[in-house]
């Protein structure tokens, strides 16, 4: 929606070709019930039709203004109007605008014709038919890239965030190869020193992966952290009662799966009543050893999905009334 105001005059407008029919029907029935039949005949509309627009311009020149002042002026002065109705009338005028307003906030998304929804759609369907092929055929990259294509159709689709995280996922998990985790040690008695020489010959070897590293010692721990981050990993500590695990994700699996991770989320702000992200970060946290997380999420993912029989079979095994 935009509002112009100059010497020559007053305009609002807005874009979309729905919008332009609501806005046109709404500003002629505000100029019959709200400013009278006659008003009306001040106001110039017009619905201008563009390649890929439709636009409502509703003008009012300064003569036009002039002269709708004078006869509310002249009708005040001849006592058919009376100062409360006239209140009354610049109140409705002034809702009756911010309704068109909202009308512009809720329609004015969709500024296509249903021929182009129809096209979109049929585009969209065939992309994520496409995507879902690859990630069955484990190409994940080729998956990624349609899920992509389609999230540009659908920019808050919960589903395309979701099924784009797994493909993710499961490609950070490729890059990490056959093993996980990938390399662990136990560092108990260990010396600073001993620790980072573990530390530098895990990262060496395995390039990509999930590193698992424990320790009784929160000096080490803080200092492994803090290598790992200036290297450009991640860590997720675990803090025990004997000890600490500290489990890292470093090269293009930290990549990917650190990715997932921001996807499911996505996926969850979009439809917090969708299931299978919050099953899918469940998997995730229990992944990288993070077990307690894990099962919150994946309580949440089973109330919103309580017949999932699978999903309570899985939980069971962990105790507790799941």
């Amino acid at each position: 929606m935009w509002i112009n105001a100059s010497e020559e005059g007053i305009e609002y407008g807005f874009t979309s070709r729905e919008l332009a029919k609501k806005s046109l029907s709404l500003s002629l029935l505000i100029g019959t019930i709200v400013i009278d039949k006659c008003f009306k005949d001040y106001l110039q509309i017009e619905a201008i039709s563009h390649p890929n627009k439709w636009q409502t311009t509703i003008w009012m020149d300064r003569d036009r203004i002039h002269k709708i002042e004078c006869m509310i002026i002249a009708i005040q002065n001849s006592g058919e109007f009376k100062m409360k109705t006239y209140m009354l009338i610049l109140i409705i005028i002034c809702v009756s605008i911010v309704l068109i307003g909202t009308i512009h906030y809720l329609g004015g998304r969709n500024s296509q014709s249903p021929e182009e929804v129809n096209v979109e759609s049929e585009e969209f369907r065939s992309i994520k038919i496409d995507a879902e092929n690859a990630y069955v055929a484990q190409n994940y990259t080729q998956a990624i890239a349609l899920y992509e294509q389609a999230l540009d159709l659908r920019p808050e689709n919960a589903e395309i965030y979701n099924d784009l995280g797994s493909s993710h996922y499961d490609l950070g998990l490729k890059y990490a190869g056959p093993d996980w985790p990938s390399w662990k040690k136990d560092l108990t008695g260990a010396s600073v020193k001993e620790a980072y020489a573990e530390l530098e010959l895990a990262i060496e070897k395995t390039e990509s992966g999930y590193i698992v590293l424990l320790t009784d010692s929160t000096e080490i721990a803080k200092a492994i952290q803090e290598y790992v981050e200036e290297k450009g990993g991640t860590v997720f500590p675990h803090y025990g009662n004997t000890g600490t695990t500290l489990n890292i994700l470093i090269g293009s699996t930290k990549e990917h799966l650190m990715h997932a991770r921001w996807l499911y989320l996505k996926s969850m702000e979009y439809k917090s009543t969708y299931d299978a992200p919050y099953r899918n970060l469940g998997s995730f946290y229990m992944k990288i050893g993070l077990r307690d997380k894990a099962i919150n999420f994946l309580l949440e993912a089973k109330k919103r999905a309580p017949g999932d029989e699978e999903l309570a079979e899985y939980l069971h095994q962990f105790g507790g009334d799941f």
